[in-house]
């Protein structure tokens, strides 16, 4: 099968809510993991790709930079985190996410059949 460029309409956004096993709080849990210095950085992001190649980065931006050159930006340092999904995921208590197609707000759904 080859591979083909994704339309937008193909593409889905949603949100994601997670709670790690060790009650690690999001900059603990990801300094661990990726080997950084949780006095130095302070994780914004988690980023999970999967395709052709499974990829894991964590965005943290560095306390001790007070300024960007940018102010409408966010400087951060970028880690890959070296392990399969599977190996990630024992990490996470447990994972929530939505998604949903671009016509609707999923937060304006009123469930009508509780």
């Amino acid at each position: 099968m080859e591979n083909l460029p994704l339309k937008q309409k193909d593409v889905m956004a949603g949100f994601v809510s997670v709670t790690f096993k060790e009650n690690d709080d999001f900059n603990i849990f990801c300094a661990r993991v990726a080997g950084y210095n949780a006095e130095r950085f302070e994780a914004v992001a988690l980023r999970f790709f999967t395709g052709e190649e499974t990829i894991i980065t964590i965005y943290a931006r560095d306390k001790s930079r007070k300024t960007t050159s940018d102010e409408h930006h966010l400087a951060v340092h970028k880690f890959k985190i070296l392990q399969s999904m599977e190996e990630f995921f024992k990490e996470i208590r447990q994972m929530n996410f939505t998604i949903s197609n671009s016509q609707f707000d999923m937060w304006d759904m009123e469930v009508t059949n509780k």
